[in-house]
């Protein structure tokens, strides 16, 4: 059987399987990054942080070709 490997947690004071443990680990660390969403509203939040950062990237980009040009239409190059 596979995931029987046994090891000791320390803070439950148990002998657990290691599937049983990563798992309820795995179940916390969800819950304690996403705040309780669900599955899909955590995609998408994460596709409007990808979205944000893109346009964020994009705008600080147009702001420093936009400076460049004043700057040399302002001849202070």
């Amino acid at each position: 059987m596979i995931g029987f490997n046994y090891t000791k947690i320390h803070f439950w004071r148990e002998w657990l399987p290691c599937y049983e443990r990563w798992c309820s680990l795995t179940y916390y660390q969800w819950f304690r990054e996403n705040g309780g969403l669900k599955t899909n509203q955590v995609k998408r939040s994460k596709e409007l942080e990808k979205e944000n950062e893109r346009l964020r990237m994009t705008g600080s980009y147009v702001t420093r070709e936009r400076l460049i040009l004043h700057e040399a239409a302002s001849g202070n190059c």
